[in-house]
C-alpha cells in the first residue's frame, strides 16, 4: 500500500460526501427559513390559473389563497404548489410575477402555447408547512400533503 492509495480513497469519499450534500440541500432537506434556496420547477402556461393550496400555515403574510377549511381568501401573492426537477411538491409565492416568467407567461397564453418550461429561481426558505392541500385543476379537491417546502421566489431562468 502506498501513501496514494489513501489519499486518494480521501479525496474520493470527501467528494462523495459534498455532492450528497449538495444533492440534499437542493432537494430542500438542510433548508432553514431565511435561508436562500434554488427552486428548480416546471410549469405550462395554464398553471398560473390552476394551481392552488389549501393550509393553515402563514408565513408573515404569505400563504396559501385557501385556509385549512378550503374557504377562500383574499392574498396577494400567494403560494401555489409546483413540482420540482426531482420530483417533489414545493410551494411557491411570486413565482409567475417574476419579471422574466411574466413576460413568457404574457407570450404563451397570447399564442396558446401549450410547451412546459422549465426554471432554475432563486429565493428564499420561508418555512415548511406541517400540512397542506394541493390541487392541480381548479374546482377538483385539495390532496393532503405534509411537511412541504414553502418559499418565496426573487429571480428566475429558463433552462434549456
Amino acid at each position: 500500500m502506498t501513501l496514494r492509495e489513501p489519499i486518494a480513497w480521501l479525496v474520493t469519499a470527501a467528494a462523495v460526501s459534498a455532492a450528497a450534500l449538495a444533492f440534499w440541500g437542493a432537494r430542500g432537506g438542510t433548508a432553514s427559513a431565511g435561508s436562500r434556496a434554488s427552486f428548480d420547477v416546471t410549469v405550462v402556461a395554464s398553471d398560473a390559473q390552476s394551481l392552488d393550496c389549501s393550509s393553515s400555515a402563514d408565513f408573515g403574510g404569505i400563504r396559501c389563497a385557501f385556509g385549512a377549511d378550503g374557504v377562500p381568501r383574499k392574498v396577494d401573492l400567494p403560494l401555489r404548489p409546483y413540482v420540482t426537477f426531482y420530483r417533489e411538491v414545493v410551494l411557491l409565492s411570486g413565482l409567475f410575477e417574476e419579471q422574466h416568467v411574466a413576460a413568457w407567461l404574457r407570450e404563451a397564453m397570447r399564442t396558446a402555447d401549450p410547451e412546459r418550461v422549465s426554471l432554475r429561481c432563486s429565493g428564499e426558505v420561508l418555512g415548511r408547512a406541517p400540512t397542506v392541500g394541493v390541487r392541480w385543476r381548479p374546482g377538483s379537491a385539495f390532496d393532503p400533503l405534509a411537511d412541504v417546502l414553502a418559499g418565496s421566489v426573487r429571480e428566475c431562468r429558463f433552462e434549456k
